[in-house]
């Protein structure tokens, strides 16, 4: 009974070994991106990496399957948070050079750049937040 519930306790043990260090990896990315450390592709391939690295661990049954799927979701959810504040991003500098096009941001424009910038405030990271402000505040005060 003893070695049985050690050797349970050991399989225990180091499953959670292997998904504290995948997660921690996984959240070490995110926070890379979001600090704007490394670009939105590179966080995407890198979680990429870790997704494969973990269906291999529960193909060769080191993590049970639930396990991995709670995982494989964990990393997705970080993967499409990075996805949409790159799209967010790309919305944001096509509205921007759009309205800029006549090298003019009028109150109407600079009111829908702020909205837009609102409403995407809680889904972006904070640092790309104060920079598109930033941009947006400097560029109608300087005109």
């Amino acid at each position: 009974a003893l070695l049985t519930f050690l050797g349970g306790w050991w399989l225990f043990y180091r499953r959670e070994q292997i998904i504290r260090r995948y997660g921690e990896r996984t959240q070490t990315i995110f926070a890379q991106f979001e600090h704007r450390q490394i670009s939105s592709e590179t966080a995407s391939r890198q979680l990429d990496t870790i997704k494969k690295e973990v269906d291999d661990l529960v193909m060769r049954r080191r993590l049970n399957y639930t396990e991995g799927l709670y995982f494989l979701a964990f990393i997705e959810d970080k993967a499409k948070r990075i996805d949409f504040a790159r799209n967010v991003s790309e919305n944001f500098l096509a509205l921007f050079n759009a309205f800029m096009e006549d090298e003019v941001l009028t109150e109407n424009e600079y009111q829908k750049l702020k909205q837009f910038l609102a409403s995407m405030r809680h889904k972006i990271p904070e640092e790309i937040y104060e920079e598109f402000n930033e941009k947006v505040e400097r560029t109608y005060f300087e005109q």
